[in-house]
């Protein structure tokens, strides 16, 4: 036993005590209830999407001296908002209230097109109002698919419901139209064709017209027991989707009448990855790889050196269906598992994150960076050399090859999670998730103590991550500050365009009237202050108009 400790104590120190990611800062948001922030991304320098769930009154300001109150249902709802790249001010925010307990599924960004973000979530039985939207009723727990506009408006919602349960895993925008994946039980209908599970749940992926809310193709994994889909990647440059999910027996995958034999891992218990057209839905090659018990899909993608797949696993997993004397062990009754397999599915390589306890991650994401292949793992690692074993929040990096190259470990003594990670275009890293209680959230030897105001509080931390080589080139923009939010007097605004462009900014009320309209000629950095002293109390847009494009931001006139 004591040989055992010693080498589980190296092992922790060899993981944490070299951090070349440092911390910046971190600011909360919470009440007496349960508060998290499950997904983050960014969207330029000075603007990050943040999305989780809150109940109660909470305020979302992370600005101390500035109050944004949403007032939740007592149980649960869906909220979003606009967060500064600095994490020092909250832009604008919203929430989706209903009543019963609705939670965030999956929010991706959209580049282009007249949708901001496009949101997955799954609601309970009852009435959910979207902001300025009609109100959504559900008889049974279902799924609420929405885009939002550049005013955070939701302008575009898809209702799934079945008679038995249905619960949406991930949504993803490939060109004009929605990817959804998920899970369903008894009967489920779509507008046309009624659906039917085999099982007690089916996995489902599909695609959607958020225009006309109609499904375009709709495939299922249909099997006996609990099937699903529960991760996809849309890889644009092929115009095909990577899915991946479990497979409790053998069954088949049905796209459009044709159905494809899926048979089940000779090992314990199943995941599935299979390779579609995304036009079509068409099957075109998949591998099952099996598990002594469970493994629970958290990430997705492909590059050009391979498919990658993280999981949860219970027990031994056997990554190779040609191969199982290949095996990945697992270390404590939860671990982190991370896959790589070639474009055939064919086995390449495998690595666990764990201890003797319960290690578990949330998310699993791929930086694009024209030098530095980068992967960051958000979750929680149990600390077990400690007399009390604390749960706390870690973002593991490592490069496609599965070697470590950073890891970062905070929190307090309770229990703490990581659950969702983004990097921008300087080379910041962002986390968010939830804490219990008082947590350090430098993983340094600096100390940054955040306290919850009741159970659980969710967080936003910032950290400079540049010396990993990490950014996002994907996500450099023209830039727009807008504030402060709310206003009452004098409205300050800031832009700097990528690209020598001449344009205007027009403010518009909720009726679409333009109440102010200003031109510009030059591409630098430029500030001006708007006077809104005479603006009535209520919602108005900004919209900033270039050879770039179109920016909107939303302003909260309030005295």
């Amino acid at each position: 036993m004591k040989k055992l400790n010693l080498i589980l104590v190296f092992t922790l120190c060899s993981i944490f005590s070299t951090a070349k990611v440092n911390f910046v800062d971190s600011r909360a948001l919470g009440n007496i209830d349960y508060n998290s922030l499950e997904f983050i991304r960014s969207r330029n320098i000075s603007e990050l999407l943040v999305s989780g769930a809150t109940t109660g009154t909470t305020d979302v300001s992370l600005n101390s001296s500035v109050q944004m109150l949403l007032n939740a249902n007592s149980l649960q709802d869906v909220f979003w908002m606009n967060a500064s790249g600095d994490i020092q001010n909250t832009l604008q925010s919203a929430f989706m209230e209903g009543t019963a307990y609705d939670f965030i599924q999956d929010m991706e960004v959209i580049r282009n097109g007249s949708y901001k973000a496009i949101y997955g979530a799954n609601c309970g039985a009852g009435v959910v109002n979207a902001p300025l939207g009609p109100p959504v009723n559900f008889s049974s727990v279902g799924s609420l698919i929405f885009g939002t506009d550049f005013s955070d408006v939701v302008t575009a919602m898809i209702k799934l419901e079945s008679s038995s349960g249905c619960g949406v895993t991930q949504t993803k925008p490939a060109q004009n139209d929605w990817l959804i994946s998920g899970s369903y039980g008894g009967n489920l209908s779509l507008g046309g064709p009624l659906f039917s599970s085999t099982g007690t749940r089916d996995g489902f992926i599909g695609s959607w017209n958020p225009s006309t809310g109609n499904s375009n193709w709709f495939g299922e994994i249909k099997a006996f027991g609990y099937n699903s889909v529960d991760r996809i990647y849309y890889n644009e440059s092929s115009n095909e989707i990577v899915a991946c999910g479990q497979l409790t027996n053998s069954g088949t995958y049905t796209v459009n009448g044709t159905n494809t034999a899926l048979t089940t891992s000779p090992v314990g218990n199943s995941v599935f990855l299979m390779r579609l057209d995304a036009s079509t839905g068409a099957y075109l090659n998949h591998t099952v790889f099996g598990s002594s018990s469970n493994v629970n899909p958290f990430g997705l993608f492909e590059s050009t050196s391979g498919v990658f797949f993280a999981g949860n696993m219970n027990d031994n997993v056997y990554p190779d269906p040609a191969d199982l004397s290949k095996v990945e062990y697992s270390r404590g009754s939860v671990d982190k598992l991370v896959l790589k397999y070639d474009a055939n599915f064919q086995y390449q390589a495998g690595r666990v994150f764990g201890s003797a306890e319960v290690d578990f991650g949330k998310s699993f994401r791929k930086f694009s960076n024209s030098q530095n292949d980068r992967i960051a793992i958000a979750g929680a690692y149990t600390l077990t050399s400690r007399a009390v074993i604390d749960q706390q929040a870690s973002v593991f990096i490592i490069d496609e090859s599965l070697n470590l190259i950073d890891s970062i470990l905070f929190g307090g003594k309770g229990y703490d999670s990581a659950n969702d990670v983004d990097v921008d275009s300087l080379g910041f890293m962002f986390v968010v998730g939830a804490i219990q209680d008082t947590a350090d959230m430098d993983p340094g030897p600096g100390l940054f103590n955040l306290i919850s105001a009741g159970g659980y509080d969710a967080y936003i931390s910032r950290f400079d991550a540049t010396s990993l080589g990490m950014s996002n080139h994907a996500y450099v923009e023209p830039e727009l500050i807008v504030f402060p939010v709310p206003v009452s007097d004098a409205l300050n605004v800031q832009w700097l365009l990528n690209s020598p462009s001449s344009g205007n900014i027009s403010i518009y009320n909720l009726r679409g009237q333009r109440i102010y309209y200003n031109e510009f000629s030059r591409t630098e950095w430029q500030e001006e202050q708007i006077d809104i002293s005479t603006y009535s109390n209520g919602v108005y847009t900004l919209e900033l108009v270039s050879d770039a494009g179109l920016i909107h931001r939303k302003i909260i006139v309030s005295r």
